[in-house]
This record gives C-alpha cells, structure tokens and sequence, in this order.
C-alpha cells in the first residue's frame, strides 16, 4: 500500500511517500528455502559448512513417484547433524498414526553406515522427527515418495543441516586429539565457573550410536562436585535389565586413570533426577557416557555445582537456563535433599587414600 501526501508552498511541490510493508512472511511457516531443492545432492563441509534443505516444489505439494537423495560428508572425526524445521509428507489411507509402517509410505530415511544401506531410522506422516546425528563423518537422507498420485495438502519438509565439531554439546573446554581431531572430552573448572550444565550428545535430539564421552570436573582445593542429571534417558534393553555391557549406559568416578570406580554403579533407563544425583570426595570428578548402536534415546541434560564441602539439608543444585527452551523436570527444594540423603545414602564417592588402605 502506498499513501501519496502533497502541499504546494512557495511554488514548490513537496511529495512525501509512505510505505507500508506487511510482515506477513515473518511469521508464515513456509518460508523460502535458501537451497534450491535439488533432488539429489552431495555436501561437502568445505562446500557448505550448514545449510537449509527442503523437499521439491516446498512448500507447495511434492511430486509423485520421486527419490531424492542427500550425502553429507564431514571431515575426519566431526559429525552431521540435521534439525527439521517442518515435516508434512503424504498419508496413504491405510496409514495408522498408532501402528504405520512408514516402509509403505511417503518417507525420509537416514542412514549412518555408507557401506550398509540399511535406514537407522525412517520418518512418515506429519510428526516432526527429533534432531539427529551422524555416528561418524558421513550420512545420508532419502526421500521417497511413492507412485500414488494426489499427494494432497501434503507439502513436504525441511531441515537445517550443520557439520559439528563440537558433539553438539555447547559448553565446557574440548579436547582434540593427534592432527586435530576433535574428541568427545570435555573440561569444567571451577575457576571460570561455578555452577552450569553440560549435555549428551546432540541434546534435545538423539544421542548418537558409537560414542563416547568424558566429562571431566576439575575443583579447587577444598571443593566438591555435586552432579545432577535432568530428563535422563538413556538406552536400556529389555532383555538384560543391567547397565553397563551392551546397553548405553552412564558412570561416575572420582578417579583419573581408566577402571570402574567401586563406589559408584552404571546407570541407564529413565531415571527422575532425584536417582541421577552423585557427589564427589573431593575436588576431582568424571562423567562417561557410552553408547553402543541406541538411535532411539535422548540422553540427559547434566547439572554442576563445585562448592566447599557437602551440606544434605541445602537446597538442591540451582538450575542454569535449560537448553532449547526446554523447562528442568528436576524437583527442587530442601525437603527434596533430605529425602535423597535418607533413601538414596547420596552415594558420595570414598577418599581415595580410604580406598587404597
């Protein structure tokens, strides 16, 4: 719309225009994908460090009887990670939201192995799939749409790529291995800082298969470190009911040097975070997260707080803002400590000359 104002003053003409633009388009779901939808593609980190991909013809209905294929290939020791930002694909009548067999429908594949074409997971219907990570440098994303025409409303998807160093974890100093490879190793010391979070892998997403993590806490003399993990989730197979071994699991030690610690056992299936709290003896603690070939579980979003000795009756470690905009399930309050002291015995980790004498 424009609005055209004149005057006429001393024989001059002054015209003054307004313009109104709507922002109409900030807010629309469908915006314009900056990639132009290829339908098959290879992305490379050097090429295209991150980036948008969306379906043909997005956000208008796809075409029928198509396959588009995606390869994305990170350098040695990082890995891919995909967010989708809308997923609306084509339901066929015989599709069940409760029991669809995706093999049979409009879908998005991802594989993580490239020499095993064998989808790690495939996604259907209209539920956005959860945030996702490569186990290694390479992965791959298919999109078949079957021949039956009519694909309705159905107008695709779209996700945002992006090649990681990090793990998808956002805190903490990591470490990097022989020719700068990036490692699952990540440091906190209490003289940057005193209390904060630290995650699994591609937390809110799936945790990767294959992987291994170290969080190591590093105190001041005189400090302990008090760990809380929130929406703990993490892989365990109904027909072992043990952590440790095959199933994903996560432990605790107050010792440097490889070995389980004695003092703490594995954990691993969903937990509330009142069961995940371990304090350490003294100012060193670590963290491990293991994974074997899970694609299916979250993993955790972990607490710190370095502090002088270990009161049972404080109140429970304060919450960091939580990632992703996502609230802490942890209770809070110092009833809560105290019930985790009675029942629990807060399982702090023995003295290390105690353990050797």
């Amino acid at each position: 719309m424009v609005v055209v104002f004149a005057r006429l003053s001393w024989l001059v003409l002054w015209t003054i225009t307004v313009t109104f633009v709507s922002s109409y388009n900030q807010y629309s779901p469908f915006q314009q994908c900056p990639v132009s939808a290829e339908c098959n593609k290879n992305i490379t980190q050097a090429s295209s460090p991150e980036g948008t991909i969306c379906s043909p013809r997005y956000s208008h209905p796809y075409p029928a009887d198509i396959t588009c294929t995606y390869d994305f290939y990170a350098n040695p020791g990082e890995r891919v990670q995909i967010k989708f930002t809308h997923f609306n694909l084509h339901k066929s009548k015989i599709y069940s939201e409760v029991n669809g067999d995706c093999k049979l429908e409009d879908s998005v594949s991802i594989f993580i192995y490239e020499d095993y074409d064998e989808a790690t997971a495939m996604f259907c219907g209209d539920t956005l799939p959860l945030q996702f990570m490569s186990a290694n440098n390479w992965m791959r994303v298919r999109f078949v749409s079957n021949p039956s025409p009519g694909k309705g409303q159905a107008s695709g998807f779209e996700f945002q790529y992006k090649f990681r160093k990090d793990f998808g974890i956002t805190t903490g100093l990591q470490s990097f291995g022989d020719r700068n490879r990036p490692l699952c190793h990540f440091t906190y010391n209490s003289k940057i800082q005193k209390v904060g979070n630290f995650t699994s892998p591609n937390y809110p997403g799936v945790y990767p298969s294959a992987t291994n993590c170290q969080y190591v806490f590093r105190g001041e003399r005189g400090e302990r470190v008090t760990i809380t993990m929130d929406n703990f989730d993490v892989g365990l197979r109904s027909e072992t009911n043990v952590c440790g071994g095959q199933n994903d699991h996560v432990t605790f030690t107050c010792y440097s040097h490889e070995g389980p610690d004695k003092g703490f056992q594995p954990i691993c299936g969903v937990m509330q975070s009142l069961l995940t709290k371990r304090v350490s003896d003294g100012e060193y603690f670590r963290v491990l997260m293991t994974s074997n070939d899970n694609y299916e579980h979250t993993g955790f979003l972990g607490r710190y707080e370095f502090g002088k000795g270990y009161n049972v009756f404080a109140p429970t470690t304060p919450s960091p803002e939580t990632l992703s905009g996502r609230e802490s399930s942890s209770p809070r309050g110092p009833s809560l400590d105290v019930i985790s002291a009675t029942l629990l015995g807060l399982l702090v980790c023995f003295n290390m000359n105690t353990a050797m004498s």
